[in-house]
């Protein structure tokens, strides 16, 4: 394969990726193309997505790599594009994330024990974005939803949760603790 058609391979995986984004919720989803710092795709609020279509796999230094440039509280996401899957075939891509990642989005869909909400979120939050829309509605954060402003991204909220020392570990931008500057 020659570089040209590695870069439009790669350019094709990003858009695709973009694409998909935009059609579940993220409006302004974009790729930013090969060879910038940080997030492959743009427009992911809580999000870090690190997009490869490369000949065989290195799923540990491509997975490091999305933890590495993921900003504090964005979720670190790898999407792999295989070799035979086209760009139609997007949500057929395998995805990645750290085990401890999916271990809370399988609690925050029902699966597994309840986890109890951290102290002082007893009670559900207003969401200030839902407020501005006019629907009056609230969330409750614990149990949110990464696009729905909830703090799922949250390390130091994760960390104290499980019942580690959150010290040095910053709030996501929409936790409900990121005024206070404390860990939940």
């Amino acid at each position: 394969m020659t570089t040209q058609t590695r870069k439009r391979r790669g350019r094709a995986t990003e858009q695709a990726v973009a694409a998909a984004m935009r059609a579940d919720g993220w409006p302004y989803a974009e790729p930013v193309g090969a060879g910038r710092q940080g997030s492959d795709i743009t427009g992911t609020p809580g999000l870090s997505l690190e997009v490869k279509a490369r000949r065989g796999l290195n799923l540990g230094a491509w997975l490091s790599q999305a933890v590495r440039q993921a900003d504090d509280g964005e979720v670190p996401i790898l999407v792999v594009r295989l070799d035979g899957q086209g760009p139609a075939s997007v949500d057929e891509w395998p995805s990645v994330v750290p085990f401890a990642v999916l271990r809370r989005l399988l609690r925050l869909a029902g699966y597994g024990n309840p986890t109890p909400p951290p102290p002082g979120l007893d009670n559900p939050v207003a969401d200030p974005a839902r407020e501005a829309r006019g629907t009056g509605e609230t969330v409750d954060y614990w149990l949110g939803t990464p696009g729905g402003g909830d703090w799922l991204g949250c390390m130091a909220c994760q960390a104290s949760a499980a019942g580690r020392d959150p010290a040095g570990l910053a709030h996501a931008p929409r936790c409900p603790h990121a005024e206070q500057g404390a860990a939940a």
